[in-house]
C-alpha cells in the first residue's frame, strides 16, 4: 500500500521524533493554566479533623448527640459497632453529608 503523496512519487513526510516532542511540549503549555489555577487555601489541623461547614449538605442539621457503640476484639484485631446520631433540622434540604 502506498502512502498518499503531495506530488506523484513523493510520499508525505512521517512525523519525526522532534515533531512529536514539539507537539507534546505545546500541549503541556496549554494545560499549564489549569495547574496554576489550583486552590491554594491553607487549612489548619482542626479543619482537617472536623471539616468545614461550607456546603449546603452540612449546614441544614445540627448534631445534638452521638450514640456510639463499639466492640474491640484484640484476638482478631477487629472493631465492630454502630453509631446513632440525634440531630436538629435547622434549614430545608434533601441531602446530608
Amino acid at each position: 500500500m502506498r502512502l498518499p503523496s503531495l506530488r506523484s512519487g513523493h510520499a508525505l513526510p512521517v512525523l519525526s521524533v522532534l515533531s512529536v516532542l514539539s507537539l507534546l511540549s505545546l500541549l503541556s503549555l496549554l494545560s499549564a493554566p489549569s495547574v496554576l489555577a489550583q486552590d491554594t487555601t491553607t487549612y489548619t489541623h482542626a479543619d482537617t479533623l472536623k471539616g468545614s461547614l461550607t456546603a449546603p449538605e452540612r449546614t441544614w442539621w445540627d448534631v445534638t448527640f452521638y450514640d456510639l457503640h463499639v466492640k474491640v476484639n484484640p484476638a482478631d484485631s477487629s472493631i465492630r459497632g454502630w453509631n446513632g446520631i440525634t440531630y436538629t433540622v435547622v434549614g430545608p434540604t434533601d441531602e446530608m453529608q
